[in-house]
């Protein structure tokens, strides 16, 4: 439950994790939720909404595959828990930089699903008028400033935000999302160390689902864990278990706490493993891990850790499970019909919102 210390990420840690949860751990738990500020209400939304985040990253990768979706779709399956755990600790009007997996941060900021669609299929329904694609996908008025395909680009513009924030004097934070593979880029280490100095309110989290594309954390990290790289520009790190809803929510609801009220940035690594390939030409298994050991990370799945503990302590049937998930997929279809059926922006939207409407010196003076 509470944060863990620097520990390496090897498939021994996952062994804790009860599949037939003792009334002991259920107690302890659901005790817990009070302590960290979740209600029954709370979860139960957010695990409806965590099944919807699921479906459309499925169904999005299958269109990408059968060639429904221009350019590329990063799923995001597999990482949920991230994503709302993190996104509930916020204010709504707290902001959120996010990365090219980021349909699922989206989601969880509220996002309407049938536009985040429409982007995606590149329709002028979409919120960036289906110029932006897969990974550009924003939400302004929601707080969700910007995502980007390019890695790291989102952690400077993640510290021009703070730096916003301090200097308006809002009551407001900055979430930004990263991969572990955007650890290694020269942007990483010169915004820690400036929202350090300037003392920002910007909460850095890493998402290291262990390949970034291909490659192994442990061939291209050097250090057991990325969140001890916070030791080097004076804040603190967090290790947390990314496949769990509430230690997600319960370490960055401390530190979005300690960001509000002037105490600067942190740094916090969520340990979790994608159930998809990264894109179109690695499969989800078979060249870089194994299926035996994909099935074995999808043993702890994060919704079913949630449904298994929503069911224990009797909140909700099975029934109610079966209901939910056809929600999702009622909601998703739908998102997908209307993306469908929207059309395509006309060519002209190509010399839009290309500059900021300056006014323009046209010689007649």
């Amino acid at each position: 439950m509470g944060r863990t210390t620097f520990v390496r990420y090897e498939p021994k840690e996952l062994e804790q994790i009860p599949k037939s949860p003792s009334q002991l751990w259920e107690r302890e738990l659901k005790d817990s939720l009070e302590h960290v500020g979740l209600t029954k209400d709370a979860l139960l939304d957010i695990y409806r909404r965590m099944l919807i985040a699921r479906y459309f990253e499925v169904r999005g990768y299958g269109m990408f595959f059968e060639g429904k979706i221009p350019g590329y779709f990063h799923s995001g399956a597999g990482q949920e828990a991230v994503a709302f755990g993190a996104i509930e600790a916020l204010h709504r009007e707290d902001y959120v930089v996010s990365n090219y997996r980021g349909h699922v941060h989206m989601i969880a900021k509220g996002g309407d699903l049938g536009k985040i669609m429409a982007e995606i299929l590149g329709k002028a329904t979409g919120f960036s008028k289906g110029k932006g694609g897969s990974m550009y996908v924003i939400d302004i008025a929601r707080g969700f400033l910007y995502s980007s395909g390019i890695v790291c680009a989102t952690l400077p513009v993640a510290v021009g935000v703070g730096l916003a924030i301090r200097l308006a004097k809002e009551d407001k934070v900055v979430l930004s999302f990263i991969g572990e593979g955007a650890v290694s880029e020269g942007e990483f280490h010169e915004s820690l160390n400036l929202a350090s100095l300037w003392k920002l309110p910007v909460i850095f989290l890493v998402e290291n689902n262990k390949y970034a594309i291909t490659t192994n954390t442990k061939r291209a990290i050097s250090t057991a864990n990325i969140a001890s790289k916070a030791s080097g520009y004076d804040m603190p790190g967090y290790v947390v278990d990314g496949m769990d809803l509430i230690n997600v929510y319960s370490v960055i609801k401390e530190v979005v706490e300690k960001a509000r009220s002037g105490g600067g940035p942190s740094l916090v690594e969520a340990l979790v493993y994608r159930f998809h390939g990264h894109t179109r030409w690695d499969p989800a298994y078979g060249i870089y891990r194994s299926k035996e050991l994909l099935e074995w990370h999808k043993s702890n799945d994060p919704i079913e850790r949630l449904e298994r503990f929503l069911e224990a302590v009797k909140w909700i049937s099975k029934g109610d499970t079966e209901k939910y998930k056809n929600e999702a997929v009622e909601a998703v279809e739908k998102s997908i019909k209307y993306a469908e059926e929207s059309p395509y922006p006309n060519l002209d939207e190509a010399y839009t919102d290309v500059y900021a409407d300056y006014p323009v010196y046209g010689g007649t003076e």
